[in-house]
């Protein structure tokens, strides 16, 4: 029995192949520019860099660039069209000088209005109910941006945010019934082969062994309707209760998330085609709501070395089948049999995987003008999914402790080391760079990105050739 498990959790990856989600490289940056113009002058960045990238091993499947060009804006300001009202701009574009392919992300762009004890934001915003998302990489609340394999920046929520501070409590709120999926790392289907713009990604298998041959296999993508894609549902709360001292100062926090997961699924149905000789998989994407529920708590600790140390826990529980009322249901009846189907046949098996999960993590954390330091765990706390099913990834870490360290020894050199090490796994992560600013506004930077995996299980297994190297020359405006 093959096992062809197309339950492709990462689908979202296909929604750039959609004719109707499609637009030209540089429309898309010019529509940003408009859009980053509305914000005023309190503060604005263009940071403009050029980078040479690397590869130190030979991985499987590589893209045609090495050459690339990074933009990033950044501003924040009065609202031009709306008296007394705020607004955040935060996108970044990635070009692959070779290809001329491109990423682009936008962070955060939003405007707000405040009255000292109610905020109200629409737009696209980061939520921070959990501090400790960023450092391992998770996805349960925010996206990723995905760049490359360890980028850190996230990517917010769209909809209607609502901050009421009422004494030591403080409450957050977030209503929307828009969703735009994560479209970074990005995946096509042309002539019924998976590409990508990116070798950060794992791609499903070109062939397989049947009857002790190998055979091709030819994918074929069923474009979703846009409305299925964007029309989605989100409603979450979180209410933190601070306690106030300036030495030891502290929150509580407890949040509940119901919204589409940041990639789309995709059910499959594959047979063996005897004209052609080849395995054909029809593939269907679909939006998968999940339920995230979390506690947090957050203390500050006196110390006599200058800077802010603290202390920062948190437990999430993360359901993939969950369900929020008539209006909030992830799909109608028969939608959700169609998703939660199962495919058999002479030679194939395909099973959905939706599995509940849940994990706490630690950080202790000490930042001043010269150093950034934090000491990381990670605990899964259910089983770790085996992810069979090329596409239904397993957890990104089972028992894991981190190390995060950015000196600044002076205005204009920083060094920055990220290492993580998963106890169960044997996964070794490093991402480091240097960077010195020669002028206010040029800059230049080396930087590593390595890892270890030696457990095929890992999540990281896919990527263990992905060791590279890249040197950067930069210009902030």
């Amino acid at each position: 029995m093959v096992w062809i498990g197309l339950f492709l959790h990462d689908a979202s990856k296909y929604v750039e192949s959609h004719p109707y989600l499609r637009f030209n490289n540089y429309m898309k940056i010019l529509l940003l520019l408009i859009l980053s113009s509305f914000a005023g002058q309190a503060f604005a960045q263009v940071n403009f860099m050029v980078e040479k990238f690397h590869r130190l091993n030979d991985p499987g499947v590589t893209t045609r660039s090495e050459d690339r060009l990074n933009l990033d804006i950044k501003q924040e300001g009065d609202f031009l069209l709306i008296d007394q009202a705020e607004a955040k701009f935060d996108s970044s574009f990635r070009l692959y000088l070779d290809d001329q392919e491109i990423n682009y992300s936008l962070s955060e762009a939003y405007i707000k209005k405040s009255d000292g004890t109610n905020t109200f934001t629409i737009g696209r915003k980061i939520l921070d109910w959990n501090p400790n998302e960023v450092f391992w990489g998770l996805s349960n609340l925010n996206s990723r941006r995905s760049f490359s394999l360890l980028d850190e920046k996230q990517e917010g929520l769209i909809g209607f945010h609502w901050d009421r501070k009422m004494g030591d409590l403080e409450l957050n709120f977030i209503l929307s019934y828009l969703f735009v999926p994560q479209l970074n790392p990005g995946l096509k289907v042309e002539n019924g082969k998976v590409t990508s713009k990116s070798e950060w990604i794992r791609r499903p298998p070109e062939r397989t062994i049947i009857n002790e041959k190998e055979v091709p296999i030819y994918y074929n993508l069923n474009d979703p309707q846009i409305k299925d894609v964007l029309l989605n549902k989100t409603l979450g709360a979180n209410l933190t209760w601070h306690w106030s001292d300036k030495q030891t100062a502290g929150k509580l926090n407890t949040y509940l998330l119901y919204k589409p997961e940041n990639n789309l699924r995709v059910n499959a149905e594959a047979y063996y085609d005897l004209d052609l000789k080849q395995v054909t998989v029809n593939a269907d994407p679909v939006v998968n709501h999940h339920g995230v529920i979390g506690f947090g708590v957050e203390q500050k600790i006196p110390t006599i070395v200058k800077g802010e140390t603290i202390l920062h826990a948190n437990l999430e529980v993360i359901d993939p089948n969950a369900k929020l009322g008539k209006d909030f249901d992830v799909l109608d009846p028969i939608k959700l049999k169609q998703e939660n189907r199962e495919f058999d046949s002479d030679f194939f098996s395909i099973k959905p995987n939706y599995k509940r999960e849940s994990h706490t993590t630690l950080a202790l954390t000490h930042k001043n003008y010269y150093l950034d330091f934090g000491l990381n765990y990670f605990r899964l706390l259910t089983e770790a999914s085996s992810g069979d099913d090329f596409y239904s990834d397993s957890s990104r870490f089972e028992n894991a402790v981190g190390f995060w360290l950015q000196v600044k020894p002076s205005e204009q050199l920083t060094w920055l080391v990220d290492l993580k090490h998963d106890l169960s796994r044997k996964d070794i992560l490093l991402r480091t760079n240097v960077s010195y600013l020669f002028t206010n506004n040029f800059v230049t930077a080396v930087g590593v990105e390595m890892l270890q995996a030696e457990d095929m299980s890992s999540f990281w297994s896919s990527y263990r050739a992905n060791d590279s190297i890249y040197f950067s020359m930069g210009y902030s405006f």
